[in-house]
């Protein structure tokens, strides 16, 4: 048996990426409108195996769709807002990124694993988005419902989830700034592509592709 499986990048990012937001969106849904037993003590007891196996299959499926609009969210908005602090046009953007993806030299690993550990923190960010989106509207129908929190609770939550959000949002467009410096320090050295002052001209005669899913 492997201890360390668990730490493998592979895993860990499974479980920051999807299985964590996946949980945040997932649960406030089920456990008061689709499976209110889940709030209950005897049902864990009963059937703890079961609950729990289900539990982290929904959690997966929700957060799989959830990485899918934090990626949508990352495409449509967090880039096109680096393009415009750049200044630069976007079909540009989207070609510097394939020169990166398909630079070979064995001297940037310790510079690729730097990025992937970036990227990695960058889709936990974006999946928080929606997932806490998602976590708020659920608390406030469940208050207007009555099977939910008292107002004061839900005030707070609601705050707090939006707050996190924001928060996320803020440091998603940072961190996908800093990962596009370092792409294009590491294609200037490795392609001897040269920088203009107005924006990086990167030419590329791969296809355009969706960068959904990043390194």
């Amino acid at each position: 048996m492997d201890i360390s499986s668990p730490l493998k990048p592979d895993v860990f990012r499974v479980v920051v990426v999807i299985l964590l937001p996946g949980m945040l969106a997932a649960f406030p849904w089920a456990a008061w409108f689709i499976w209110p037993a889940l709030l209950q003590v005897t049902t864990w007891q009963d059937a703890g195996v079961i609950v729990g196996a289900s539990v982290l299959a929904l959690s997966l499926v929700v957060g799989m769709i959830i990485e899918d609009v934090g990626s949508e969210i990352e495409v449509k908005y967090v880039d096109r807002y680096v393009c415009r602090t750049k200044s630069l046009a976007y079909s540009d953007f989207d070609q510097q990124w394939m020169s990166y993806l398909f630079t070979t030299s064995a001297e940037r690993f310790v510079a690729q694993r730097y990025v992937r550990a970036m990227v990695t923190r960058l889709k936990f960010e974006l999946s928080m988005i929606p997932a806490c989106t998602s976590a708020a509207f659920a608390i406030a129908l469940a208050w207007v419902k009555d099977v939910g929190f008292d107002w004061q609770t839900t005030l707070g939550l609601v705050i707090a989830t939006a707050a996190i959000a924001i928060y996320m949002l803020d440091q998603a467009r940072k961190g996908a700034w800093q990962l596009h410096e370092i792409r294009m320090e590491i294609c200037r050295r490795e392609l001897g592509i040269p920088l203009s002052s107005g924006g990086e001209k990167l030419t590329s005669t791969l296809p355009l592709t969706d960068r959904a899913h990043g390194d």
